[in-house]
């Protein structure tokens, strides 16, 4: 079977121990081999309600947050350099997981 990955976005404005705990806690409860807390570059739904600190920034703060812990590890992946390449380049097809997790 390949590896099972959970996503876990967020603003992370800050992040702190409880999202740390969501993720070891799905991390556990669904089996899985790691979690991507994955920092959203834009926060639609905050922007222009409150402040939010640069992306660069929350992704570092994030990357210090999970450096201790097993499995669990901070992306960058919502950044638009990563989506404009996912949809804009030609890339080689994913595998389709073996099996979708949904709780």
């Amino acid at each position: 079977m390949g590896r099972r990955i959970g996503l876990f976005g967020g603003t992370f404005d800050p992040p702190h121990l409880g999202h740390l705990a969501a993720a070891v806690t799905a991390k556990e409860a669904l089996d899985l081999d790691e979690v991507l807390l994955v920092v959203a570059h834009d926060p639609w739904q905050k922007s222009g309600q409150r402040l939010i600190t640069g992306a660069q920034h929350r992704l570092a703060m994030t990357e210090l947050l999970v450096e201790d812990t097993d499995g669990i590890e901070a992306s960058d992946a919502d950044e638009p350099f990563f989506l404009n390449l996912w949809f804009n380049e030609p890339h080689a097809p994913i595998a389709a997981p073996d099996e979708i997790v949904s709780q």
